[in-house]
């Protein structure tokens, strides 16, 4: 069970759907590669 699914939002969120809710954070670098790039935030 996911966490939406536990609050009981999982018909709105949970996973890449079409027609559910999303959040997004665009970064200039690879976080995964440099854990400073997270300081790269270019849109949310």
């Amino acid at each position: 069970m996911v966490s939406a699914e536990a609050m009981g939002a999982g018909m709105d969120l949970g996973s890449i759907e079409v027609g559910k809710l999303a959040d997004l954070v665009v970064i200039d670098g690879n976080p995964l590669a440099n854990v400073k790039d997270l300081r790269r935030v270019k849109l949310v």
